[in-house]
């Protein structure tokens, strides 16, 4: 127990270097939020913290990242990868599509859907829409075509 609660106090400095808190208690308020989390979800405080670290470092805002966590936990499961992998995947989507965290959570639901109902897995379906997913706006695409696109290219091998 003195180890892991070392280990999330580290976790926590890191997210306090990377996030701007509204209120002085903020930090204290996050710290609370994501033992909470660990309660619900299928993951120790320490990598809940690591995510929501990482999110605050990719410029998500405070107020946000709770709730940046646990999507990106719930698509890790659904996904079936880590939590990290599938929180940077969610930071590299809303950048390139200059999506919210509602539109985010549509987009894996829409390649959740297309990996579990044709022959590319969600992972290789997710590679080629992060590679192409600038390229989307440019041509004009949003985010379910590109992603029924890359579902095409990666089913194809």
């Amino acid at each position: 127990p003195i180890a892991q609660a070392m280990d999330f106090e580290s976790a926590m400095a890191d997210v306090k270097k990377v996030v701007d808190f509204d209120t002085p208690d903020g930090f204290e308020k996050m710290g609370n939020d994501i033992q909470e989390l660990s309660r619900r979800l299928p993951m120790v405080p320490t990598d809940i913290a690591k995510i929501v670290a990482a999110a605050g470092q990719a410029g998500i805002a405070s107020n946000e990242l709770t709730r940046f966590a646990e999507d990106a936990a719930k698509m890790g499961v659904a996904f079936d990868t880590t939590a990290e992998d599938a929180g940077q995947t969610m930071a590299t989507w809303r950048t390139a599509f200059r999506m919210g965290q509602d539109d985010v959570v549509v987009l894996a639901d829409k390649i959740n859907y297309l990996g579990n109902t044709g022959p590319a897995s969600v992972q290789k379906i997710s590679e080629v829409v992060n590679r192409i997913g600038a390229l989307g706006e440019v041509a004009g695409l949003g985010s379910g075509p590109l992603a029924a696109l890359g579902a095409t290219v990666a089913g194809m091998g």
